[in-house]
């Protein structure tokens, strides 16, 4: 009698393990369903650009990119760049203004779905995180990106980059640093890390050889 209570046991303790593995499986099957959004053309694509210096504080290496960040991980932005809030300060930076104003400096606002946490805070599901750069009109009356920061190349809707960020508490959101913060990793924006160092490139495909096997989407370019 006693063998058979103790069966019992272990078959509704195996049953149990077996329940919650499936429900892990299908919680995270259903996630990547999610992240995985049609990638499409958008308008910023073809629109000029008007490129700002930009001082930037190099790393060594992508070792010393990673200690220096607040947040590393995947995320994707959930609308497009020319869709997107712009926010514009003063020249302290301390104030918003409106775009009718003097403003000293405007960031595009992104909304980013974090996908992949490896540093900071792994129960964000999304942030705020700004560039440099805004839509704006020229002297010609055309629509331009103006102000963007020459290192970089505009992040694209539905695709997943791995971002170096750092919390600024001044304005409540995250940048990317201009170092090699933003690197595409399912492979389909070909474009975005032409600016980046191939040996800093491969210092990042190193460390996270795994993540970029895992979010490939490469071969869907060629359909």
């Amino acid at each position: 009698m006693k063998n058979i209570k103790s069966f019992s046991v272990l078959l509704i303790i195996f049953a149990m393990l077996f329940t919650c593995s499936c429900e892990k499986a299908e919680i995270q099957n259903n996630n990547e369903e999610v992240c995985n959004f049609e990638v499409t053309a958008e308008p910023f694509e073809e629109m000029e650009k008007i490129y700002a210096h930009t001082d930037v504080y190099g790393f060594e290496s992508e070792a010393e990119l990673f200690d220096s960040a607040d947040l590393v991980f995947i995320g994707m932005p959930t609308d497009t760049f020319t869709e997107c809030q712009t926010e514009y300060y003063d020249l302290n930076e301390e104030n918003k203004v409106s775009k009718d104003d003097k403003y000293f400096a405007s960031y595009t606002i992104r909304n980013i779905k974090v996908i992949e946490v490896f540093k900071g805070d792994s129960t964000l599901d999304s942030i705020r995180l700004a560039e440099r750069g805004t839509v704006t009109q020229s002297t010609d009356g055309q629509t331009v990106i103006s102000g963007l920061a020459s290192q970089c190349k505009i992040a694209k809707k539905n695709v997943k980059y791995l971002y170096y960020a750092n919390y600024d508490e001044k304005h409540g959101f995250y940048m990317a640093h201009l170092d090699a913060g933003k690197i595409n990793i399912d492979g389909l924006d070909t474009a975005s890390d032409e600016k980046i160092d191939d040996e800093r490139l491969n210092e990042v495909k190193v460390r996270f050889s795994n993540a970029f096997q895992k979010y490939d989407r490469s071969s869907e370019l060629s359909k």
